[in-house]
C-alpha cells in the first residue's frame, strides 16, 4: 500500500514484508487488531504484536512508539483465564487497548483508522496498520451454510452432522461449530467426526464434541502460552502435570520446532496426533 501501510492477513508471502516494516520503525503510530469470531485462531494474531514490541523494547525505541490494539472481545481475548497475563503484559509495553472493538475503515491517504465499539474513535497520523480482516467461508459452501454464520456450514455444532443434509459433515474452519478454530480443535474434531460416521451408519449414538480447541499466544521471542479451552470458554487442560497457560519458554520451542512437523506430517494427513 502507499503511504507507508501495511494491510495484512495471516499470509506466509507477506511475512517478510510485515517484519521489514516493524524493523523499519523507530517512531510513530501503529494499530493492530483482533479479528471477530469466526475467525482461524484468531488470538494468534497478537503474535505479529507482541514480537513487534519485544523487537522495538530490545532496540529501545518502544518509548517512542504510540502501539494500539483493537480487540472484539471485553478483554484480550474474552478468556478470563489468560486475560489478566495478556493484560499485564500489554500494561508493561504501554499498549492502548480498544476493547469490544473492530475496525470499521482504513483510509491510506488521510492515515485514520476507524474503530467501532462503545467509544468510536478515529486514530489519526498512523503509521503503520496491521489489520485481520473478518472471516468468512468459501461461496461453494453457500448452498450448506447457516444464515448469518460467515458462510460456515450448518452443521450441529456437537455431532458435526449437517442440520438438513444427513449425508454431510463438516470440521474445522468451514463448520459453523460455535467455537474457535484452531488446528488443536481440528484433532479433537477429526476423531470425533470420523467415529461419528461410523455410529450413523450402525444406527448407534453419536458421540459429542464440547468445542475443545487452542489457542497459541506469544508473548515474546522467547516465551508462549496455551490457551485450552472448550465451547462455553471454560479452561479444557489436556494436561494436570503442568499449567500450559502460564507462559513458558519450552512452549516456545516446541511451537516452533515440533509443531510444524506434527501439523504436515500428520494433522494435514489425516494422521491423529495423541
Amino acid at each position: 500500500m502507499t503511504a507507508g501501510w501495511s494491510l495484512t492477513a495471516h499470509l506466509e508471502s507477506q511475512a517478510p514484508a510485515v517484519w521489514d516494516a516493524v524493523q523499519g520503525m523507530s517512531r510513530g503510530r501503529v494499530v493492530f487488531t483482533l479479528p471477530p469470531e469466526p475467525s482461524p485462531c484468531g488470538g494468534t494474531a497478537l503474535k505479529p504484536l507482541f514480537l513487534a514490541c519485544d523487537e522495538w523494547r530490545r532496540r529501545g525505541v518502544l518509548n517512542d512508539l504510540d502501539v494500539h490494539l483493537v480487540t472484539p472481545f471485553t478483554g484480550v481475548l474474552g478468556l478470563p483465564f489468560v486475560d489478566d497475563r495478556l493484560d499485564a503484559q500489554l500494561r508493561e509495553l504501554g499498549v492502548s487497548v480498544h476493547r469490544e472493538s473492530t475496525v470499521a475503515s482504513v483510509d491510506h491517504r488521510q492515515r485514520t483508522v476507524t474503530v467501532d465499539g462503545p467509544t468510536p474513535t478515529v486514530l489519526d497520523g498512523v503509521d503503520r496498520a496491521f489489520v485481520v480482516p473478518p472471516y468468512r467461508g468459501q461461496g461453494w459452501l453457500e448452498p450448506l451454510a447457516r444464515e448469518g454464520a460467515s458462510g460456515q456450514v450448518d452443521v450441529d455444532p456437537e455431532t458435526m452432522a449437517h442440520r438438513s443434509a444427513p449425508r454431510v459433515w463438516s470440521l474445522g474452519d468451514a463448520a459453523a461449530l460455535d467455537t474457535r478454530p484452531s488446528g488443536g480443535a481440528l484433532r479433537r474434531q477429526v476423531e470425533v467426526l470420523a467415529d461419528n460416521i461410523a455410529r450413523s451408519r450402525l444406527g448407534r449414538p453419536l458421540r459429542r464434541y464440547d468445542g475443545y480447541t487452542i489457542v497459541p499466544v506469544t508473548l515474546d521471542r522467547r516465551r508462549l502460552l496455551l490457551a485450552e479451552f472448550d465451547r462455553t470458554g471454560a479452561q479444557a487442560p489436556t494436561t494436570r502435570l503442568v499449567d500450559l497457560s502460564v507462559p513458558r519458554r519450552a512452549l516456545r520451542l516446541f511451537d516452533r520446532y515440533v509443531e510444524p512437523i506434527l501439523y504436515f506430517r500428520a494433522l494435514l494427513r489425516g494422521r491423529l496426533v495423541p
